[in-house]
């Protein structure tokens, strides 16, 4: 199986989200995104809902999307507008 590896820069913002949605928009059947959020110092809305939604339909077609090393921020973005539940459709790796 094939994976799609995507850096999250330190300030993660709209921008980053839109180069993320591009990279997987047209992903090779069963292709697993694997998404490295050591560097996230800041993350925006826009971001946190576009990998909370490229979660869900990477966990409907059984393929969850790899988050390696989150940051404490990463993780608190999500919790801070309620999508604690979509964090958790994810895998984490050390």
């Amino acid at each position: 199986m094939s994976a799609i590896s995507f850096a999250l820069p330190p300030k993660t913002t709209v921008d980053t989200a839109g180069e993320l949605l591009a990279a997987v928009v047209a992903p090779e059947e069963g292709a697993r995104l694997e998404l490295d959020a050591s560097e996230v110092q800041s993350i925006d809305g826009a971001a946190v809902l576009a990998i909370a939604n490229i979660a869900k339909s990477a966990a409907t077609a059984g393929a969850p999307v790899s988050v390696q090393s989150p940051t404490s921020e990463f993780v608190d973005a999500f919790s801070d507008l309620g999508l604690f539940e979509d964090l958790m459709r994810m895998e984490f790796r050390k």
